[in-house]
This record gives structure tokens, sequence and C-alpha cells, in this order.
């Protein structure tokens, strides 16, 4: 991201201060929106933070992990750009038991989960799915991280969860440091987590027949231990992915159950019978609605983007809401359109799909 000279000092961008702050906490989606139609590629949020409204540049920047660190941690607490470069690299450690070649339990974990919450909802006229596939999808990636043990680990996540709504996007909540009812509600819940992460991941690690383990964290577990991480910095990367586990698959399983819901019962059959359009769908719909609609790095050092040069420290936001929304990459970009070529445009069309973003909020994430 630093191929070339900076030109620019700044991007341009609205005035900063407070009236900036209350249009985005009043409809941030549809406030980031409004940023890049107004301002463009790179948009100055205020004079630490600029928002990155461009695909490319996007991407340069989420893969330049040496340039481009995770600021903060899942319990919304800053840590300086040197601990961020160390911890960082820890997270691939993740990545060999999440590669579709690795996901056939957790698949089949997943649907046998889902199957029983919905079964044992009651028959209204109303279902909001999302808590029903919140509690599935939690109930099954904790067994696939952690086998028996994973009822209780997913009951202590989900309370560590609970405590962290009430910090995570609020902008009047105080620094974890000070002990506020909320910020103490949050390291207990934290605490009790570990307490009972730590244990197994000890295990893990001293068991003589690793194949008899056959379980995701097992594997993390071994790989973080070779690599020399502390047992207590794994237990936080599985538990830092186990809360992003909890609501985000939900929301997007819930958002595409939402554009099935808009299509006739013909459609529905249709899509049933076709992983291709079924496919189409479920993309789609995370195209429409990306459960993490905004990501936040930080620069390592000084860098270059889109001729403008950031000091060390300077914050990027990149909100796929609105990247998957420009029509230089996607025609029809509001529309929701899963067919794939050589299909009838509106035969699967939800009639849903074609919503404004500007009365958006979280919950797509």
């Amino acid at each position: 991201m630093t191929p070339r000279r900076a030109t620019r000092l700044r991007p341009p961008g609205p005035r900063p201060g407070g009236a900036s702050l209350a249009s985005y906490e009043a409809d941030r989606l549809g406030y980031l929106l409004a940023l890049r139609d107004e301002y463009g590629d790179l948009v100055s949020f205020d004079t630490n933070t600029t928002v990155v409204n461009d695909a490319e540049m996007a991407k340069g920047l989420l893969e330049d992990h040496a340039s481009f660190v995770i600021p903060g941690t899942f319990l919304n607490r800053r840590r300086t750009l040197g601990a961020a470069s160390v911890v960082d690299p820890a997270r691939q450690l993740l990545n060999a038991g999440l590669r579709p070649a690795a996901l056939g339990p957790l698949e089949a974990l997943c649907r046998d989960h889902v199957a029983d919450a919905f079964a044992n909802e009651s028959r209204s006229s109303f279902l909001d799915p999302l808590p029903v596939l919140e509690g599935a999808m939690s109930g099954a990636i904790a067994r696939f991280y952690f086998g028996d043990a994973g009822t209780r680990v997913r009951d202590l996540v989900k309370e560590l969860l609970d405590a962290l709504s009430d910090v995570f996007g609020n902008p009047f909540s105080l620094p974890s440091y000070v002990p506020t009812p909320v910020n103490v509600r949050v390291r207990r819940a934290h605490a009790a987590l570990q307490s009972e992460v730590l244990p197994l991941i000890h295990f893990y690690c001293a068991a003589k027949d690793q194949s008899a383990l056959a379980v995701y964290a097992s594997r993390v577990a071994n790989a973080a231990h070779a690599a020399g991480h502390t047992a207590r910095r794994t237990a936080d990367l599985l538990i830092g992915s186990l809360l992003a586990s909890q609501r985000i698959p939900a929301a997007g399983a819930a958002w595409t159950l939402m554009h099935i819901a808009g299509m006739s019962p013909s459609v529905v059959d249709e899509v049933r019978a076709s992983n291709v359009l079924l496919r189409g769908v479920v993309l789609e719909s995370l195209r429409l609605h990306p459960p993490t609609w905004l990501i936040h790095r930080a620069a390592a050092g000084p860098v270059t983007v889109g001729g403008y040069a950031f000091k060390r420290g300077h914050n990027f936001l990149v909100s796929p809401y609105v990247l998957h929304r420009s029509s230089r990459t996607f025609e029809h970009a509001e529309t929701f359109r899963p067919e794939p070529r050589g299909h009838s445009a509106t035969s699967i069309t939800s009639p849903s799909g074609g919503s404004s973003a500007g009365s958006a909020n979280d919950t797509s994430g």
C-alpha cells in the first residue's frame, strides 16, 4: 500500500466535530453511504480516521498485515501497535481448521442443531429466526471446537457476548480500565470463560494420542504451543473466534431466510432443487447484508493510500456494506439478483431485495 509517493495531504470529508459523530450515530450505514456519494473513494471521517470506499484500496489494506493492524481486542480494549504486530500473526493458526476441506463435521453439526432448534419452536404466525439461529449456530460451533465440553463453553461465551453488547458501538462507554458496572461485568465474564478454556488447552497439549482428540481447539492449541504462544494467549485466540462465530453466521443465515421468505412457493422449490441457485441466494444475501459491516485497521507505520500520506496510528474504516453497493463493481448494486448467467433475471428475485440502506441499522452486524 506504499508503492508511490504521496502527493496530497488529506482526503476530502465533512468538517470534524460533534455534528459528524451525531449524524453517524443516528444512522451509521446511511451516513457512510452518504459520505461515499458526496466525497468519493477516500473520506476523512475525522482528523485521525479515513473511510476507504474503493474495493481495490480496501483489498490491499486488508491483505497488507505488516502495514495495517487490528488496533483493538475482542474485549473492546485498545492495544499498542507493537502488540498488534505480535498477536495478529497468531490468528493465522485458526486458518487450517476453517478451510472448506476441514469443515465437514461442522456442516453436519450446524444442520442438526438448526433442524432441532426450529423443530422446538412453537408454530406461530410470526417467528424471528435470528435468536433461534444464534442458539443453534453457537451450540454447533462450540461443539466443533470442544466436543462434549462445548455446552459449558457456549453458555459462557453467550454471557461474555451479552456483556460486550453494552460496550461495543457505544460512543459513551468509558475505557475498560474504569470500573463501571458494565466493564466489571465484561471482566468477570471473560475471566469465567478463560477459566473454562485454559484447562482444556493444557489437556490438549499434554495428550499423548492427539489423533483421538478430533476437535478443532486441540489442533489450534497444539499449533499455538509449537509456535511459542502461551496457553492464555491461545485461550483468547479461541475465545475471540468463538465470539465472532456466535451472531455473525446467524445474522447471515437470517438475512438469507428473509429473502427466501419473500419468494413464491414455486420459486422456493426451484431454489431448493438447485445447489447453484441456492448458492446464489446465499452469496447475494451476504453481499447486500454483510454481517460484518465495518472493519477497522490502524497504520503500523507511515503509509500512503490513494496518494495521501498518513502517519503511524492513523485509523482506517472499511465497510463491506458500502463496498457491496458500488455500481462500479456490481450491476444493479442495490437489487437482490442471485441468478447465475443464463438464468431468468426475474424468476428468483426477492421482492424485498431492493430496500434502501438508509433505514438499515446494526442488526446486520
